[in-house]
């Protein structure tokens, strides 16, 4: 019941999660499984806020809660066998907590971030192997106008940078695009969005890449008194910055997009939803 993140597809087959734990099924519907159930004691895995990572037969996953509290990151077998917590985040400051998001895979390590501590409290972007070790934080976020605070997504992977987002931070605290190097090294602010009327603002979500070319959406700001998002553009020097729909809300747009998800892109077209206005 209530499935949370997006659904990836292989070879016909769908995976997803739920609060209770990662499900398989047929592209067309039948043969829904669940592949564990996460249990109901504290120190299980529990609420994930994002989808799964497949490599090969293994699937990767994260929740915000179980383990000491803060969170834990998961793999488990495309059939169902051989559950193993990888990580258990602890809210130290030597380590994140509270990951909001999936996990992106890239060369036998994976790349996450957390919406809490490390240094300040205000999350981190961190780095492990697939089975679990070699936990690194690659970088603890600031807050202030130089750096980001709370993201809330994952991040984005090419050659060997990483792109993402951070709710809060920036020049005007209203969030930013962030790049940084897969060694932790080279971190930049793209862009501090600034919010009403020109700008959007407290992105939650991911980034899509295409070439040089970012895309993503914030789930406040806007020209409308409302404030309800927009989606945007830059290149991946920060260069480029285009506000391409501002939405207005009521039966004919959305408004307020959010969740850890990005938007899809295919053919020249953007395709992504929201949680709020249209008919209903």
């Amino acid at each position: 019941a209530y499935p949370v993140g997006s659904l990836i597809l292989s070879n016909a087959t769908l995976y997803g999660m739920t609060p209770s734990g990662p499900f398989k099924m047929n592209a067309n519907g039948s043969s829904c499984s669940n592949l564990h159930y996460f249990g109901t004691s504290g120190y299980n895995a529990n609420s994930p806020n994002g989808a799964l990572t497949l490599s090969g037969t293994n699937l990767y996953g994260m929740t915000v809660y179980g383990g000491a509290g803060v969170g834990v990151a998961f793999r488990v077998s495309t059939n169902g066998i051989g559950y193993t917590a990888i990580h258990y985040f602890n809210d130290r400051e030597t380590n994140g907590a509270l990951p909001w998001g999936s996990l992106t895979l890239a060369n036998g390590l994976l790349y996450g971030t957390t919406y809490r501590r490390a240094t300040n409290s205000f999350g981190t972007v961190f780095r492990m192997d697939t089975a679990g070790g070699g936990y690194t934080n690659l970088h603890a976020f600031l807050g202030g106008a130089n750096d980001g605070a709370y993201p809330w997504g994952d991040v984005t992977l090419s050659g060997t940078n990483l792109y993402g987002m951070t709710s809060q931070g920036g020049t005007n605290n209203l969030g930013t695009v962030f790049r940084m190097n897969t060694d932790g090294t080279g971190y930049t602010n793209l862009h501090s969005f600034t919010g009403y009327p020109n700008d959007g603002a407290s992105p939650k979500g991911s980034l899509t890449l295409d070439g040089s070319t970012l895309y993503g959406m914030t789930q406040e700001g806007g020209p409308n008194a409302a404030r309800l998002g927009m989606v945007f553009k830059l290149n991946t020097d920060g260069s480029g910055y285009t506000n391409l729909h501002f939405f207005a809300g009521g039966t004919g747009d959305g408004a307020t997009p959010q969740g850890s998800g990005a938007l899809a892109l295919a053919n020249g077209w953007l395709y992504g939803m929201t949680s709020a206005s249209g008919a209903g």
